[in-house]
């Protein structure tokens, strides 16, 4: 959380008051900005929030679960290796 002292030194910057936000209309964000941010959200139709869903659905089976099994694997590999070569091979003392 930022400090009191922080929150100052922002809402000085702005020039705002002690409890009012930034807006587009005290200059946070120009109102164009939000409102593209906005429509590009509403103008994907279902067929491309499918496709979009279907992409990263494959991306994460195809990809990713692969190479973060194999790290795994090699860390657990890797930390039992580094063990044995401080405690000694497994084995009868």
């Amino acid at each position: 959380m930022p400090s009191r002292e922080a929150l100052t030194q922002v809402n000085d910057a702005a020039n705002l008051r002690p409890g009012e936000c930034l807006t587009p209309d005290n200059g946070a964000m120009p109102e164009d900005t939000m409102q593209a941010n906005t429509e590009d959200a509403d103008a994907r139709t279902p067929a491309q929030v499918k496709s979009e869903e279907w992409r990263s659905f494959l991306f994460l089976t195809v990809v990713m679960v692969p190479v973060l099994t194999v790290l795994l694997i090699s860390g657990y590999g890797f930390a039992v290796w580094m063990f044995q070569l401080v405690a000694g091979p497994p084995g009868a003392p």
